[in-house]
């Protein structure tokens, strides 16, 4: 099993084919995101992004199995998916798990909620 370190942090191996899978430690607790794969052929973009209090602090393109986020809980995660067109049509999933419990958010073309959120969803 081979381990990539960011950081100072183990990142799990690549997922099964058809996501990408990324984790961070946020304050001790693991926080995960799952996206689709680019539509076969090429032609589409998938982002995440981050921001605080209003402004983006990190970004990450769907161009690597591995996104390296930097987190703090009242963050507000965000990812967005698009085709070559800017249609937004893909189903995005972002999971975060905290003490057994799991929340998520999950749209067509994109996702996000706030990061320690009692119910996983952004205000």
């Amino acid at each position: 099993m081979l381990l990539l370190l960011f950081s100072g942090e183990a990142i799990a191996p690549a997922a099964p084919t058809g996501v990408h899978v990324g984790t961070r430690t946020v304050s001790g607790v693991p926080l995960y995101f799952v996206l689709p794969d680019p539509v076969p052929g090429g032609g589409s973009v998938i982002t995440a992004t981050l921001t605080r209090n209003g402004d983006v602090v990190a970004t990450g393109v769907a161009d690597s199995p591995y996104y390296f986020l930097p987190a703090a809980y009242g963050d507000v995660f965000g990812v967005r998916a698009v085709d070559e067109f800017g249609s937004e049509s893909a189903e995005v999933t972002v999971v975060y798990q905290s003490g057994g419990r799991q929340f998520g958010a999950v749209g067509r073309g994109g996702a996000r909620f706030t990061i320690g959120g009692d119910d996983g969803s952004s205000p």
